[in-house]
């Protein structure tokens, strides 16, 4: 990977794993000074798992034998993993993220590749090994176990959780280069995927590493660093990611609730940006994807916690022979007033959301 764009965002990840590379790395700062990826990430503290176990110890995933623990080529037999844990919260890009456990997890999105040149350790303080299977997700707990699926080729593999990232909230996933080649993606590309929670799996390195599921998150150390440039804009909410819980009142827009009526909101104090024409189905522009969930409830949850950021419909999908409901923030007349737009879906609770077109 010799291109900037590639390497840029893995000068910044290694910047934040290991600040001691700083003064090795002036020489590049300076030539990248005007990079964003690289001066927001300084110093960032991206969120790290409580403890390591070593992986001499751990049972090796075995296909024939659901009890089994951990994919075999998810773990560096000279080096620790990570527990499984939440890790903590963390600020990314001027967002506040809260990790989540979401055993029911399946969204998709956009898969990112990470650095083959990269030499530093992950937010789950394990040594990074670009040969591994493991990935940086923003909220799913370390040591979580993913199915991963290329949508452009049904190839799919299990992963590991052991990152976080990616930095572009337009990206849902980082994936290391081994998993990409298996998954099919080409170098210095992207693709779309679904990313799946595998339970049974997850819970297994979960009783392998002594972590807990459910445990709650611990209280934050340190101070909330507030992004001043987006202080001006951002409406005043908490952004932290709320647990969908289902809701008993109507939706805003669900073309499979029947009669469906507006819900009286009051003006939201949004940016106004030109509407994209469409063809009364809403797909026409660019959106921002708020989430895709396997219960209708949940987006219809997720829809009213957006109500004030802008229009928000839900529809259905049907991915790998599952049907999810899709929630969209949009349209929106150009890629840079999604952007601007996507700022505020994270806030309001959206932390996988991504702006897409369609």
């Amino acid at each position: 990977m010799s291109d900037v764009p590639s390497f840029v965002p893995d000068i910044a990840r290694s910047l934040l794993s290991a600040p001691l590379r700083v003064a090795a790395l002036g020489g590049v700062l300076l030539a990248l000074g005007g990079c964003d990826a690289v001066q927001e990430s300084f110093g960032l503290d991206r969120g790290t798992a409580s403890e390591v176990v070593s992986t001499s110890t751990l049972p090796v995933f075995d296909p024939a034998n659901p009890v089994s623990a951990f994919p075999a080529n998810t773990l560096d037999p000279s080096g620790d993993v990570a527990r499984y844990s939440l890790g903590s919260v963390y600020i990314l890009g001027g967002q506040t993220v809260t990790p989540q456990e979401d055993l029911s997890y399946l969204r998709e999105g956009i898969a990112a590749i990470g650095s083959e040149m990269f030499t530093g350790t992950t937010a789950s303080q394990e040594r990074y090994n670009p040969g591994l299977l493991t990935a940086a997700h923003r909220t799913l707990p370390f040591s979580t176990i993913v199915k991963v699926t290329n949508l452009d080729n049904d190839r799919a593999t299990l992963m590991r959780i052991n990152d976080r990232g990616p930095n572009d909230f337009t990206h849902l996933i980082e994936v290391t280069p081994a998993a990409a080649r298996v998954l099919g993606i080409g170098t210095n590309s992207v693709s779309m995927v679904s990313v799946e929670v595998v339970e049974a799996v997850t819970r297994n390195v979960a009783q392998a590493t002594g972590g807990q599921l459910g445990r709650a998150l611990p209280t934050p150390t340190g101070p909330v660093i507030a992004n001043p440039a987006a202080a001006t804009v951002q409406p005043a909410v908490t952004a932290t990611i709320a647990p969908s819980v289902p809701i008993d009142t109507a939706p805003l827009d669900d073309p499979f609730a029947g009669a469906v009526t507006q819900n009286a909101l009051t003006a939201p104090a949004v940016p106004v940006f030109d509407a994209v024409p469409t063809n009364g189905t809403g797909a026409s522009g660019f959106y921002i994807q708020a989430g895709a969930f396997g219960k209708r409830s949940n987006a219809l949850s997720m829809q009213q916690q957006l109500a004030n950021t802008g229009s928000v419909v839900v529809l259905p999908a049907i991915v790998n022979g599952r049907q999810l409901w899709r929630v969209r923030v949009g349209p929106y007349a150009s890629d840079a007033d999604a952007r601007v737009a996507l700022g505020w879906v994270i806030s309001a609770g959206a932390a996988d959301a991504q702006v897409v077109i369609d």
